[in-house]
């Protein structure tokens, strides 16, 4: 890291990504303690621990407020810092849709495709009978 934590205490900085469910993002060091540091909001006192293996880069000395990057996105609940954990919940798919499961049909790009190249070569053979028909015309 550019600039060490002891350097972080004299200067207010902002946490990126910013820390969930803590409205304010202006925070100082307090202290530094083995592997984590105890840091303070400024606006709401509020003060947490955070693991040092998860602060990642700090902003060069020349910015108005420091940035300090956060290695994963982390939130504050029951007065804990937590690793953020967003869930992605799969709807299940509605019956007689046609998408996967029981139906036996494949899914619904592969049945895209095949209906593309069967559109293309019914227009192909137009095209060639077309062109058939003014040849033998032609003459």
């Amino acid at each position: 890291m550019p600039l060490q934590f002891g350097a972080l205490k004299r200067r207010a900085f902002a946490l990126y990504p910013p820390i969930l469910n803590v409205e304010y993002n202006e925070w100082r060091v307090r202290k530094t303690a083995g592997p984590e540091v105890l840091v303070s909001n400024l606006k709401t006192d509020l003060e947490v621990w955070i693991p040092k293996r998860l602060i990642g880069d700090i902003s060069g000395p020349d910015s108005p407020l420091l940035a300090v990057s956060l290695r994963q996105e982390l939130e504050y609940k029951a007065g804990v810092l937590w690793p953020c954990e967003r869930r992605v919940v799969e709807m299940p798919a509605a019956p007689g849709s046609g998408f996967g499961g029981a139906s036996g049909q494949g899914a619904p790009r592969a049945r895209d495709r095949r209906l593309a190249v069967i559109l293309a070569c019914v227009l192909l053979a137009g095209l060639l009978l077309v062109a058939l028909i003014r040849f033998v015309n032609g003459r």
